[in-house]
């Protein structure tokens, strides 16, 4: 998905990327990591994560508890056929079973109408800062 997007990053970058991705997935899986897929006889053909936290309570969710959805992708092959739906709505259904009172994401210009027809609404208000990564003495 990220290399299809052009934002998967280049050289040894990319490996060190691949390595934290499969530690933090392994380590969360399961606890603050939820991961829906729909297979296909040579792998997946569609797959999507909801990574879960937990804010001070506030008006519209007084539970704090949030979803953010990620890596929702479709092998191009399988794409129009209905497989990011019925993961998009496995996530909803999750989310509501568990008290999770705001789902949120980032959508590529694909995926924005997947999103807008479960009903999300487009914010443009968000803002976000990239640390650079902490030096070990």
């Amino acid at each position: 998905m990220l290399s299809e997007l052009g934002e998967l990053p280049g050289g040894g970058e990319a490996q060190t990327f691949e390595e934290a991705s499969r530690v933090y997935f392994l380590s969360h899986i399961g606890r603050d990591l939820f991961c829906w897929g729909i297979p296909a006889e040579d792998g997946l053909a569609a797959c999507g994560s909801l990574c879960l936290f937990e804010r001070l309570p506030y008006p519209g969710n007084p539970a704090g508890r949030e979803g953010y959805l990620l890596n929702v992708y479709t092998r191009p092959e399988f794409r129009g056929k209905g497989c990011a739906s019925r993961i998009l709505e496995e996530m909803i259904r999750f989310a509501g079973k568990n008290g999770i009172g705001r789902l949120w994401l980032s959508a590529s210009d694909m995926g924005r109408p997947l999103y807008r027809r479960a009903g999300f609404s487009d914010r443009e208000n968000e803002m976000e800062l990239f640390l650079p990564p902490a030096k070990t003495d």
